[in-house]
């Protein structure tokens, strides 16, 4: 099965202070916050260094995002979009229930192992509350939701348990391949892509249990 495309991952970027004005300010701050959190961790980011690497003031930054804070937040959301997009992408890969489970669950990993500070980054508790963080919440909730109309569909009804195992096991995996805890003597000759392929194949041997079972509650009709 061809696999979801994901973006490949960024080498360090020279910028030019030039490059920017006010027209594209909250883009390029954007930009350049998001690529300091893929090469060098959250940790790197500070408006004042953003700014300068735009080559304009941090108080031109501050007038957008407030402080810090607020960049991360605006981070958060648009990566979540962009995964959100990436997710109803391979929802959508063919007619066939289990290929689009199967594009769904691997694109979430690939995510990750392509974006792994960013993907640790994302899922901090602050980006995903409703209250301090309404629009990266929203947007992982979207995302949950997508993976849930997908095993829906593939098992026909509704089992609550049935996402919450997919999503554990796909986020599980991700996460542990993002940051290389797979010893290379657990993995001889076996790629990343290769573990993420596996991890699906198990994944659908264990919705097959939910296949057998009682649903919670009947698929509407479309």
């Amino acid at each position: 099965m061809e696999r979801a495309q994901q973006p490949a991952r960024k080498r360090r970027t020279n910028y030019r202070k030039d490059g920017y004005h006010h027209g594209n300010l909250d883009a390029a701050l954007l930009e350049i916050a998001t690529r300091l959190i893929d090469e060098e961790g959250v940790g790197a980011v500070t408006l004042r260094r953003v700014a300068e690497k735009a080559g304009v003031t941090a108080t031109a930054a501050q007038h957008h995002y407030g402080d810090k804070e607020g960049l991360l937040r605006a981070i958060a959301s648009v990566s979540f979009k962009d995964l959100l997009s990436i997710l109803t992408t391979a929802s959508k890969y063919s007619e066939d229930p289990e290929s689009n489970l199967r594009s769904v669950v691997g694109a979430y990993a690939r995510f990750a192992v392509a974006n792994p500070e960013r993907f640790r980054f994302m899922f901090e508790a602050g980006y995903l509350d409703p209250i301090l963080s309404p629009g990266s919440a929203n947007l992982g909730l979207g995302c949950f939701d997508v993976l849930r109309l997908t095993v829906d569909r593939y098992l026909g009804r509704h089992v609550v348990a049935a996402p919450l195992f997919v999503w554990s096991m796909g986020h599980g995996v991700g996460s542990i391949l993002s940051i290389s805890r797979i010893p290379s003597t657990d993995r001889p000759g076996r790629t990343n892509d290769d573990i993420i392929d596996e991890m699906v194949n198990v994944t659908i041997d264990g919705l097959r249990q939910f296949q057998r079972g009682s649903g919670d509650m009947p698929l509407p009709d479309d």
